[in-house]
């Protein structure tokens, strides 16, 4: 089995996006990254896919370079 895991964050927020397609079949996250929770991503199918993302940064802690 191959997929392809796509993760978008939204503005500089802790919001983000996924999106893991695989075999024809599609699911999806739309939520924030927390401190190790554990979501679920819901799919074309039927069926439903535990998630864990986080980072040591969110986007809105990281500073621009000057």
């Amino acid at each position: 089995m191959r997929g392809q895991l796509k993760i978008q964050f939204v503005g500089l927020s802790d919001k983000i996006e996924a999106t893991f397609s695989f075999d024809g079949s599609e699911c999806t996250y739309h939520g924030f990254l927390t401190e190790s929770v554990t979501r679920y991503m819901t799919c074309t199918n039927n069926l439903t896919l535990p998630l864990r993302l986080w980072t040591k940064q969110t986007p809105r802690e990281i500073q621009p370079n000057p």
